[in-house]
């Protein structure tokens, strides 16, 4: 009889011990529920953020001192020069029209020209580090750069031609001539046509105001010596002129 109360108790006291432990597992369940439910909610997190996109655009190029791009993100600009980072974005190189970028290990290209183009980013730029005025500020800086690479290439050719002994004919033409800089969008410079040049219009040379003559017999216009040097050579009855006209390269022949 004592027996069976042994087994009665220890039974009962077996009972009470299960129900403890399968209370205590229900308090951890819900606590791994909570934590399962709070991970998840990480990761939601964490895919949203994922799945977010700055969008870019390539608004310029400057090869002036250093080479630089103009990028718009999000629809704020920012100057980016080559081989430095702004906001994760770096700048490998510049190959003619294109701009070669490195974020988040990835690497794009884009283009003058081309529209937006959306880049994953686990940080994206909201707001520019500029004010408006600032912004104006940087595109006008970047237009000052590109008009002193214009002043320096003119007074470069206007000092190479004052050296040559040109007639006063000659000498009129290569002043008219030089007196305004082009370039393309990929860097190279040239001259801007005039509307006249030696009181005649520039369409009876199968030109047109404002084309752009970028080089003659291939050699950039830059070089006034060597231009001047095939100028004179009698041997040579054709001189082909590589002209950016609305932003195309077109070949004008003209012949001695």
């Amino acid at each position: 009889m004592k027996n069976h109360k042994s087994v009665a108790l220890f039974l009962l006291f077996l009972s009470i011990s299960n129900l403890y432990s399968i209370a205590s597992l229900s308090e951890e369940f819900k606590g791994f529920n909570k934590l399962f439910l709070k991970l998840k909610k990480i990761n939601v997190i964490e895919e949203n953020t994922i799945s977010k996109f700055d969008e870019i655009k390539l608004i310029g190029i400057t090869n002036f001192k250093n080479t630089l791009i103009v990028l718009q993100i999000n629809g704020n600009p920012f100057e980016i020069i080559q081989e430095k980072e702004k906001h994760g974005y770096k700048l490998l190189k510049v190959e003619g029209t294109s701009a070669h970028l490195l974020k988040d290990n990835q690497k794009y290209i884009i283009a003058l020209g081309d529209g937006y183009i959306k880049i994953p980013v686990t940080n994206k730029v909201f707001t520019s580090n500029l004010s408006p005025k600032n912004s104006i500020k940087i595109i006008s800086s970047h237009q000052e750069a590109i008009n002193k690479e214009f002043k320096n290439f003119i007074n470069e050719a206007q000092e190479k031609a004052s050296k040559i002994n040109f007639t006063n004919f000659e000498k009129k033409i290569v002043n008219e001539i030089t007196k305004v800089a082009g370039r393309t969008s990929a860097g190279r410079l040239g001259f801007t046509v005039p509307q006249m040049i030696i009181g005649q219009s520039v369409k009876q040379f199968g030109l047109k105001k404002d084309d752009v003559i970028m080089s003659i017999n291939n050699i950039p216009v830059g070089k006034i010596n060597d231009i001047y040097n095939i100028y004179k050579d009698d041997d040579i009855k054709q001189f082909d002129l590589e002209i950016l006209r609305k932003e195309k390269l077109i070949l004008v022949e003209w012949y001695r």
